[in-house]
C-alpha cells in the first residue's frame, strides 16, 4: 500500500452532492498528508507523485512496461509467436485423434440433450425416441417418493402433485400415476400427471401452479382432440379442496 490511513474526518458532501466519509492519508513516497475519500484508500497507490508508475519500491521512478501499448503484448512478442506458429500444421494422425476425442461425448447413450441430438441427428417430435415417454429431471420442480395406501410407492414432482395425491388418499379413489401420453399435432404429445377411475369412468388431472395462456391453449387442443376428461387443478382450487378436507 503506498497510502497509510491517519485519522477518519467523518462525512462530507462532495461535488455531486454525495455524502462520503473522508480520511487523511500519509503518502509512502513523498510523506505528503492530504485528505481524500475513505472508501476508495484501500484501491489507491499514491497520492499523484507517483502517477503511472509501480508502488514497488525497485520500480519507482521507471515507466509502466505497458506504457504506450494499444495491446497486451508489444509489437515484438506478436512477431516472435507469429515467426514461432509459421510453417506449423496438424498431421493427418492428429487430426484424426481430435476428430475421435469430438465424437466422443461425457453424456451417456439414453441422453437427449440439444447437443446430443445434434450429435445423434434426431428431431423433434415422433422421430425422437423419447417421444411420449415420461423423463424425469426435465421440469424445474423436484421429485419425490410417495408411499400412498392406495397406489403404493409413486415419484411425483413438485409439492403441488403430493399435496393433491394426499387429498386422493382421504377421498378413498383409486389413482395412478399417469404414464399414457396423448398426442395433440403432429410434433408434441401431452402427459396428464394422474389417472383416476371413477365410477368406471377414467378421468385424468394436471396440477399447475402457474397456468400459463399458453398453457390453456394447449390443453384445450388436448380436449377437443384427444377427447378425454382432463381437470387442471390451480392453486386456488388445490387450497379449496384441502380446507374441504
Amino acid at each position: 500500500m503506498a497510502l497509510i490511513l491517519i485519522e477518519k474526518l467523518g462525512t462530507r458532501v462532495d461535488r455531486k452532492g454525495w455524502r462520503r466519509s473522508w480520511g487523511k492519508f500519509l503518502c509512502f513516497f513523498c510523506n505528503k498528508i492530504f485528505e481524500r475519500v475513505l472508501n476508495n484508500w484501500k484501491t489507491a497507490k499514491s497520492c499523484g507523485c507517483a502517477h503511472n508508475q509501480l508502488v514497488s519500491e525497485s520500480n519507482k521512478g521507471k515507466p509502466s512496461w505497458n506504457k504506450g501499448l494499444k495491446g497486451i503484448y508489444s509489437k515484438e512478442t506478436r512477431q516472435n509467436i507469429s515467426q514461432k506458429n509459421k510453417g506449423k500444421k496438424r498431421t493427418e494422425e492428429q487430426r484424426k485423434k481430435m476428430s475421435e476425442a469430438s465424437k466422443k461425448s461425457l453424456h451417456k447413450e439414453d441422453c437427449f440433450c440439444g447437443a446430443c441430438k445434434m450429435r445423434k441427428g434426431l428431431t423433434k417430435g415422433k422421430l425422437n425416441p423419447m417421444y411420449g415417454k415420461v423423463t424425469e429431471g426435465v421440469g424445474r420442480c423436484k421429485f419425490y417418493d410417495y408411499f400412498s395406501p392406495v397406489a403404493g410407492n409413486v415419484r411425483l414432482q413438485g409439492t403441488y402433485e403430493i399435496r393433491f395425491a394426499k387429498i386422493l388418499d382421504s377421498l378413498g379413489w383409486s389413482w395412478n400415476k399417469n404414464k399414457k401420453y396423448f398426442p395433440y399435432c403432429e410434433d408434441h404429445s401431452y402427459i396428464p400427471d394422474f389417472q383416476v377411475l371413477l365410477e368406471n369412468r377414467i378421468i385424468y388431472f394436471e396440477t399447475k401452479g402457474w397456468f400459463s395462456e399458453k398453457d390453456r391453449l394447449k390443453i384445450k387442443q388436448v380436449r377437443e382432440i384427444c377427447n378425454i376428461n382432463l381437470i387442471v387443478i390451480t392453486k386456488p382450487l388445490l387450497e379449496a379442496y384441502e380446507r374441504m378436507m
